[in-house]
């Protein structure tokens, strides 16, 4: 399920999200959330295709980006930001 970062203090599953905090949700939840939420990086990179991941890792200074499979090279950017 793909992650996103809460804009504002929500409430999911009972409980108390706070503003900045990650949270799991359907594409379907995070569209009826609006702007109260937005994707998280690791979501948005996720979203990308291998060269663009790549040519992000070379331009983020990351290596052994060139043999590395989509998985690694967004857990790499993840962490790099």
């Amino acid at each position: 399920m793909p992650k996103y970062t809460a804009n504002e203090y929500l409430v999911h599953n009972g409980e108390i999200v706070q503003s900045g905090s990650e949270v799991e949700l359907t594409a379907e939840q995070a569209e009826r959330l609006g702007d109260k939420v937005s994707e998280s990086a690791e979501t948005e990179l996720k979203s990308k295709k291998v060269d663009e991941l790549k040519e992000l890792a070379e331009a983020a200074g990351i290596e052994g980006f060139s043999s590395m499979k989509k998985d690694e090279l967004v857990e790499a950017l993840t962490k790099a930001e």
